[in-house]
């Protein structure tokens, strides 16, 4: 998880924003509860939006708010919500165990000297990974089965965004699967979060272009658009669409799908939240596309 899936908090009412940091609240919560005084050090958006949407699509989840101290500082107070069901557990644990083998990722892909911190921090996500699996393997396995599918995709040299994007599509189609209580509703929930993961890689992979680009790391875009040719505008041009192309989809299967609470808030974070984070991140490209024809 990346941190991409966040609200768009101009668009939102004040209850909604509120409502939804009871929940990043209650999630910072449950992972110390869980796993330690130091894993809501890596609290997510997206996991916080799992929890949300886990909950949104259960009939019989409930939430109540409490006030609180901070976790993190107990000097502060703040609201945290509770479920009645385990949606909180769920959303930890796709936390520690994300977070743990996307550090082998980035030690496989990284070199030795950039790789060091990682190594370092490793040894305690296999702790908390380890603790998950008490209660969620069927949720470790998906994500290791994503990460060697991953890494087959990678070992190709002319590998296309598609076949890159496919692990992580197939990894969130898998996880949204277990919330459906029909076959019908595990098409709809498999195609929202195919296209959710495909959001999820193309937004990572744009955000990294420069950073890949000048290390040589592995990216699908630099493959597509050709790193002996590279015309910058046209890159900007075919990450725009690709963006745009997948969030359309994303929108479609958002729609199609019946929440029983939170659904403004699900509806503001795919529609508007969405949209924003790509509108940033386009605009961080071209402010340094245009620095860069300055200098040459």
């Amino acid at each position: 998880m990346f941190g991409y899936i966040r609200p768009y908090k101009p668009e939102m009412l004040v209850k909604e924003y509120e409502l939804y940091r009871a929940v990043y609240c209650g999630l910072c919560r449950q992972l110390s509860r869980d796993y330690g005084v130091f894993a809501p050090l890596i609290l997510t958006y997206d996991c916080t939006f799992l929890a949300i949407v886990s909950a949104a699509l259960s009939e019989k989840s409930s939430v109540t708010l409490e006030k609180g101290c901070c976790v993190c500082n107990p000097l502060k107070k703040c609201s945290f919500c509770r479920f009645n069901g385990n949606h909180l557990e769920i959303a930890a644990a796709v936390s520690v165990i994300s977070f743990y083998y996307k550090l082998k990722d980035n030690i496989r892909d990284e070199s030795f000297l950039r790789s060091i911190g990682a190594k370092i921090i490793l040894p305690v996500a296999k702790l908390w990974r380890n603790e998950a699996l008490k209660k969620f393997g069927d949720i470790d396995l998906i994500f290791s089965d994503m990460l060697k599918q991953q890494f087959e995709a990678e070992k190709n040299a002319d590998c296309s965004v598609d076949c890159a994007a496919e692990p992580s599509c197939t990894m969130l189609s898998r996880l949204m699967i277990q919330f459906a209580a029909s076959k019908e509703q595990e098409e709809i929930y498999s195609r929202f979060g195919y296209f959710l993961g495909r959001w999820i890689y193309l937004t990572d992979a744009v955000d990294d272009l420069e950073k890949d680009f000048r290390h040589g790391g592995f990216n699908p875009i630099l493959n597509k658009t050709s790193m002996q040719n590279l015309n910058p505008d046209e890159v900007l041009s075919y990450c725009t669409k690709i963006l745009n192309q997948t969030a359309v989809h994303l929108i479609a299967a958002c729609n199609s799908m019946d929440f029983y609470d939170f659904e403004p808030i699900i509806k503001n974070i795919i529609c508007e939240g969405t949209s924003e984070t790509q509108r940033r991140i386009m605009l961080s490209k071209e402010k340094l596309n245009q620095k860069n024809i300055c200098k040459t």
